[in-house]
């Protein structure tokens, strides 16, 4: 009850992503594809930094082979490997990294 938005934030996505790992590893089902939507929406720019470094770690950890991750947040757009903006009635790509080359 004591915690900031963006703790509370944070708490309910070690927790989603400790799901995913669980289910990851005990299912029969072959799940490469971790998905997350909005979820540095409660955080300053600076923990989403910190979130980012949790979610790679669950990625690596459960063999995820990649994410989607919807954010408004323009400084984790450079972390990306593709960039999908959707506006206009439109969406256009954009790829990073070793993709662009």
């Amino acid at each position: 009850q004591n915690k900031s938005g963006g703790e509370q934030a944070v708490i309910v996505e070690a927790i989603s992503l400790g799901l995913a790992l669980y289910k990851r590893q005990h299912s029969n089902a072959d799940l490469l594809t971790l998905i997350r939507d909005e979820t540095t929406a409660a955080l300053t720019d600076e923990n989403a930094l910190l979130y980012l470094k949790m979610l790679r770690k669950a990625v690596s950890l459960g063999g995820f082979r990649q994410v989607l991750f919807v954010s408004h947040k323009t400084c984790l757009s450079e972390l990306s490997d593709a960039i999908i903006r959707v506006g206009d009635g439109a969406a256009t790509v954009s790829y990073t990294g070793e993709e662009a080359a």
